[in-house]
C-alpha cells in the first residue's frame, strides 16, 4: 500500500485508517488469504451496541396451539402450549413480516416424556441438541421486533402459532422456511387454519422459464449470503429495534465454519442454533428489497367508533333514528 504509486496519499491514508483494528486488514488492503474460520460474520462492537439495549419483553404469553405429535400409533393433533416473547403491541397504523422457521417432527420421549427430534442431521451443529422452531414478527414501517418464539413445536404447531399471531397483528404477511421439506407441513397447517396471506416466491425471478410461484422460500448459498449480509447492514446503519437480548445472542454465536467442499459459510457454533439468524436476516432482506404497503388512513369518525364499540353518539338535542325495515313477516 505505502509503495503504491497510483493512489493519492490522502486517499491511502484513508483505506489504512479504515483498516485500523480489523484482524481481516491485510486482506482488505494487500489481498492476503486469512483464515476467518471461528470468527464471527457480524461486527463484535454493534452486537454489543444492540445488547445493551436489550430489556425484557413486555409480558410472555401462553399461547394454545394445535400441534402435531408422532407416536407409536401415528400421528396425532394435540393442544400445545408455548411461551412467546410480546416486545410491542399491534399498532393499527404498522404494516407487519412474519418469519417462520420450521423443524423436524417432534414425537414424545417414552421415559422423560420430553419432546425429542426424531433425527438430526449429522455433522451439523443440530448433532445431539434437538432443533427448536424459530418464528419472528417484526413492525417494518417502525423496523422491529415485536414478538419472537423459539421452541418445539414441530412444523404443524409453528404453522397453527403462526395464523393465531399474523391474525393479532392485522394480519401480518407470512414467509416459511421450506428447506428439508418440514416448511410444507407448516404451510398446510397455515391453510387449514383459515389464514392465506402467506409470502410467494417467484423462481422465474432467477431461474427463467419456470413461472410457477412456491409459498415461502428455501435456504441455499445466495440467499444465506443475502441474509448475513442483511444483518450486517442493519448493524452498521442501526435500523433495526431488538430489545431480544436471546436473539441478540444467538447473533453472537454465528461463526464461519468450514464445508465439505472447503468453502467458509456463517451458521451457528455447535450445539447454538441458528433460527434468530434466519428469521432476523430473511426479514431484513424482504424489508430491503420490497415495498412497504402504503398507509390505510383512518378518519376520526372510524376511531371514534371503535371508541365506542360501533356505537354512534347524538348529538345535544338529537334523538335515535329507528332502524329502516325494508320488510318483516307478519305476526
Amino acid at each position: 500500500m505505502d509503495d503504491n504509486r497510483f493512489l493519492l496519499p490522502h486517499v491511502k491514508a484513508q483505506k489504512i485508517a479504515d483498516t485500523t483494528g480489523d484482524q481481516r486488514s491485510r486482506a482488505r488492503l494487500y489481498g492476503d488469504y486469512v483464515d476467518i474460520v471461528g470468527e464471527s460474520p457480524f461486527p463484535p462492537d454493534k452486537l454489543e451496541a444492540w445488547l445493551k439495549r436489550c430489556r425484557p419483553p413486555l409480558r410472555v404469553e401462553e399461547i394454545t396451539i394445535q400441534a402435531e405429535r408422532r407416536t407409536p400409533d401415528g400421528d396425532v393433533i394435540v393442544p400445545v402450549r408455548c411461551k412467546v416473547e410480546i416486545f410491542g403491541d399491534y399498532n393499527e397504523e404498522e404494516t407487519y413480516l412474519g418469519i417462520l422457521d420450521p423443524a423436524t417432527f417432534l414425537k414424545l420421549d417414552s421415559l422423560t416424556g420430553l419432546v425429542a427430534t426424531d433425527w438430526t442431521r449429522e455433522g451439523s451443529s443440530s448433532r445431539g441438541v434437538p432443533d427448536p422452531c424459530g418464528l419472528h414478527l417484526y413492525a417494518r414501517r417502525k423496523p422491529m421486533l415485536v414478538a419472537r418464539f423459539i421452541g418445539y413445536t414441530g412444523a404443524h404447531g409453528l404453522g397453527s402459532l403462526g395464523a393465531v399471531l399474523a391474525r393479532r397483528y392485522g394480519n401480518a404477511l407470512l414467509d416459511t422456511d421450506l428447506s428439508g421439506g418440514h416448511g410444507d407441513a407448516t404451510v398446510r397447517s397455515l391453510t387449514a387454519a383459515g389464514y392465506y396471506r402467506l409470502n410467494n416466491w417467484d423462481p422465474s425471478a432467477v431461474h427463467l422459464g419456470q413461472g410457477d410461484q412456491t409459498l415461502g422460500f428455501k435456504m441455499n448459498a445466495g440467499n444465506r449470503a443475502e441474509m448475513i449480509a442483511a444483518i450486517q447492514q442493519a448493524l452498521l446503519d442501526d435500523s433495526l429495534i431488538c430489545h431480544s437480548e436471546g436473539a441478540v445472542r444467538s447473533l453472537m454465536e454465528v461463526t464461519y465454519v468450514m464445508t465439505p467442499g472447503g468453502k467458509e459459510r456463517p451458521e451457528a457454533s455447535y450445539g447454538a442454533k441458528d433460527e434468530d439468524m434466519i428469521c432476523m436476516g430473511r426479514f431484513l432482506h424482504l424489508h430491503a428489497t420490497t415495498a412497504v404497503p402504503k398507509r390505510r388512513h383512518i378518519t376520526p369518525q372510524e376511531r371514534l367508533s371503535r371508541l365506542t364499540g360501533g356505537r354512534r353518539l347524538l348529538g345535544i338535542g338529537q334523538k335515535p333514528q329507528r332502524p329502516h325495515i325494508l320488510w318483516q313477516p307478519r305476526r
